[in-house]
């Protein structure tokens, strides 16, 4: 089995992304990568999923 690494050094990441997107108001959860995988789960329900929904507002 192959191990894959991957590194990222400070000076390519300042000013990867533009000021106004969305991604700078991310949570960075590097630290929580181990294998290649982030494995979350998602806390809540489900939602009911509407289809062809006549009904507004929701």
């Amino acid at each position: 089995m192959a191990l894959q690494k991957e590194i990222w050094l400070d000076q390519l990441m300042n000013s990867f992304y533009p000021e106004t997107s969305f991604l700078n108001f991310t949570v960075d959860f590097s630290a929580f990568v181990d294998n290649d995988k982030l494995n979350m789960t998602e806390v809540g329900v489900d939602p009911e999923v509407l289809i062809n929904n006549n009904t507004y507002p929701i």
